[in-house]
């Protein structure tokens, strides 16, 4: 794709003022849902009303800017430092084809534009997505995403690539459905944004953009796409979710496009069930990682198996799996020794290492929380043992 705009064009709701939502067009995402969500509706941790349960008038009048931890997590919508960025750029340099780093770089933090550390994990996926992705210049670019939240990476998308980029973002969040809506709207008066609930049609030809919940995409949809994408929002699924989203991916991806999945496993523990026929290009923790095993997983759609061929990258990325893991468990041994230590001066009237225990004392847990993550990696390891030998069993039968 050919880069046309800047990445450093963000909205944000404290520069310009806030979205002004109507409540009438949440309640009726909330009745659509509630009738015909089906499988297709949103996750626990999508429970307003539980999260907010210390301030229930909240919830009927939740802001962008209440949201915005919930999108992006709460460290990741902090501006950036120099150290962070440095942290990131490390990567980046590595793989930013597009330059989309430069005016990071450039520009002095806290300047025209509020940039947030979320931003950099853009510049991320717009290049990996970008830099894998097969597609002849000057055409169109057919993009699918689900769980896209207030819009991050559609903004991003629409903004660098312009009149290329057609855009679908499926959400079963109301208020994210709602606020992507607003917030693109806003941020490109130029552009044209469809909205299911706005009673527009889900047409290309008429919009650039079009955002439509999880449960009305399939019965709507004649597209295919050149690339799906999922980011942080599969870990959150049940099981059958993943399973029919990771299946829709399949039959909507044309042949050669591509599927670029992002998600946390550590605490989650769901299973990835990936078709065969689709080809590992990639697989990597990133500077977003927030957790040992994170990775950012760069598919492409082909028409024979690749499991065996898979199986490479997957066995280098294992190996890095568990050195993390190693480094992680040495970072949580140095801190419990350090707590035992000063809760040796504190019994020996030291009153410094209250203060020291208390900073401290957050990590408590630390270690049985490092050993479950390492049991997590023996399961794996023993999977990947599995799917080896199967798939040596069969080479030999041909």
């Amino acid at each position: 794709m050919e880069k046309r705009g800047s990445l450093i064009r963000q909205f944000r709701e404290k520069e310009n003022g806030p979205i002004h939502i109507a409540r009438d067009l949440i309640g009726t995402v909330y009745d659509d849902l509630e009738k015909h969500q089906g499988l297709l509706g949103p996750g626990e941790v999508w429970d307003l009303p539980a999260r907010f349960s210390a301030d229930p008038e909240k919830v009927e009048n939740l802001t962008f800017d209440d949201m915005l931890p919930l999108w992006v997590g709460g460290s990741a919508r902090r501006e950036l430092t120099a150290e962070v960025l440095e942290h990131y750029s490390r990567f980046l340099r590595e793989i930013d084809h597009l330059r989309l780093l430069a005016p990071f770089l450039d520009a002095e933090i806290g300047g025209q534009y509020t940039r947030m550390i979320t931003d950099l994990g853009t510049v991320i996926d717009v290049n990996l997505i970008t830099r894998y992705l097969k597609h002849s210049e000057g055409d169109h670019i057919y993009i699918l995403e689900l769980g896209g939240g207030y819009g991050r990476l559609a903004e991003a998308f629409l903004g660098i690539f312009e009149n290329q980029a057609k855009y679908v973002m499926l959400d079963a969040v109301p208020e994210s459905l709602v606020y992507a809506y607003l917030y693109l709207s806003r941020n490109f008066p130029d552009r044209r944004i469809g909205f299911y609930y706005s009673g527009h049609d889900f047409d290309f030809v008429t919009y650039d953009c079009y955002i439509v919940p999880t449960w009305r995409f399939e019965e709507l949809n004649r597209y295919t796409f050149d690339v799906a994408i999922n980011i942080n929002s599969m870990q959150e699924m049940k099981q059958e979710q993943i399973d029919y989203y990771l299946s829709l991916f399949d039959r909507v991806t044309k042949l050669g496009g591509e599927i670029y999945v992002s998600n946390s496993r550590d605490y989650y523990q769901k299973e990835f069930r990936y078709p065969k026929r689709w080809r590992l290009l990639f697989k990597q923790n990133t500077p977003r990682s927030w957790t040992p095993h994170d990775p950012i997983e760069v598919f492409q759609k082909a028409e024979r198996d690749y499991d065996r061929e898979n199986l490479d990258i997957e066995t280098q990325y294992l190996r890095e799996l568990c050195a993390a893991y190693e480094r992680d468990y040495q970072e949580k041994r140095k801190i419990i020794h350090e707590m035992q230590s000063w809760n040796r001066k504190l019994s020996e009237g030291n009153i410094a290492a209250q203060a020291r225990i208390r900073e401290l004392e957050k990590w408590r847990g630390a270690q049985a929380g490092t050993i479950y993550l390492m049991k997590a990696v023996v399961e794996f390891s023993r999977r990947q043992f599995k799917r080896m030998r199967h798939i040596s069993i069969e080479s030999m039968k041909k």
